[in-house]
């Protein structure tokens, strides 16, 4: 192995570099998405789908939190392209794809060309997946207010004093997925660390605080 590694020339070990912490991060990616046996985590890139059009309608409690959100089949009118999942996978088949070619023997410009078509390729298609999914998920109610009062783990680094949102993986419906997460407190909540799920905005905004 570490002859093989030095053997590989700088160019092959930069698409090394590139394609071994990528693929970590997917098989780390992979094994959240089965955890919770979810027969549809790949909604966990809902949120980046800033083309796909959830129009939410459902039951409302005086509060103003639904008690159920049914998607309806207007779901993915566009799509949005740039998700954390697709990036990951686009720099995966990159890289290897990459140092592939260049070990069968082609230049350093043709196999950037074929690494960089088959990685958008790969891009593409994830953002087609997701929205197929969507679809077929059309109409799923799911009751965001059985969130409260669960713990979830920070995915995304939740701002303070409610400045921005991060992620959370919070098991809901049956299904691990990733959630929108706020907090009020002074201080960041930072990747890692495990939350309680407090309130509701925005209809399904976790608000959550350190426990």
């Amino acid at each position: 192995m570490l002859d093989w590694l030095n053997a590989l020339s700088a160019a092959e070990r930069v698409f090394l570099y590139v394609a071994a912490p990528a693929s970590l991060v997917m098989v780390i990616q992979t094994v959240m998405l089965f955890f919770g046996a979810s027969d549809s985590g790949l909604d966990s890139d809902v949120s980046g789908l800033g083309g796909a059009d959830l129009d939410a309608a459902g039951d409302f409690d005086a509060g103003g939190v639904p008690d159920a959100e049914f998607y309806e089949a207007g779901v993915g009118a566009g799509l949005q392209f740039i998700t954390l999942r697709g990036v990951i996978v686009l720099l995966t088949v990159f890289g290897w794809t990459g140092l592939c070619a260049m070990q069968a023997g082609l230049g350093l410009s043709a196999a950037v060309a074929l690494a960089a078509g088959l990685g958008l390729g790969a891009l593409i298609g994830v953002a087609y997946l997701v929205r197929a999914v969507l679809r077929l998920q059309a109409v799923h109610p799911l009751n965001y207010r059985a969130a409260l009062g669960q713990s979830a783990n920070v995915y995304l680094t939740i701002p303070p004093k409610g400045e921005g949102s991060g992620k959370v993986m919070l098991t809901l419906g049956g299904a691990l997925r990733e959630y929108d997460a706020v907090t009020h407190g002074d201080a960041p909540i930072k990747t890692g660390q495990t939350v309680r799920v407090t309130d509701l905005t925005n209809g399904s905004v976790m608000v959550v605080e350190k426990e």
